[in-house]
């Protein structure tokens, strides 16, 4: 899991990290599932657990999938993500299924290769 914000600010310890302005969560492709994306205004970070949350407006990006939420909870030793639970708790979804990404990572693979000069 990588995490980049403009401003993030660490308790003396370490054990919580505040991270403020254009913040980004990026979680590697794993088990067969595309590139998790997060981002959003404002995420509370818990190092030592490796988990994130948020109060605040969230959009999330995997493959061809795209979740809007007031709020979410992201559990990286899990990979668990829980939408919602912020202001107004409401949750936008477009979720793409599997045999469309399937379909169009056999057409990337296999579209052709353009000659080296």
């Amino acid at each position: 899991m990588r995490l980049r914000a403009d401003l993030g600010k660490t308790t003396s310890e370490g054990e919580e990290v505040r991270l403020y302005g254009n913040v980004v969560l990026k979680r590697a492709p794993w088990k067969g599932a595309p590139e998790l994306v997060a981002k959003g205004p404002y995420m509370l970070a818990f190092p030592e657990q490796e988990i994130l949350k948020t109060d605040q407006p969230v959009a999330v990006t995997q493959g061809g999938s795209h979740v809007t939420a007031n709020g979410m909870q992201y559990d990286n030793g899990y990979r668990k993500l829980q939408l919602g639970g912020g202001k107004g708790g409401r949750v936008h979804a477009v979720i793409e299924p599997r045999s469309a990404r399937e379909a169009r990572s056999a057409a990337a693979a296999s579209a052709p290769v353009p000659a080296s000069r």
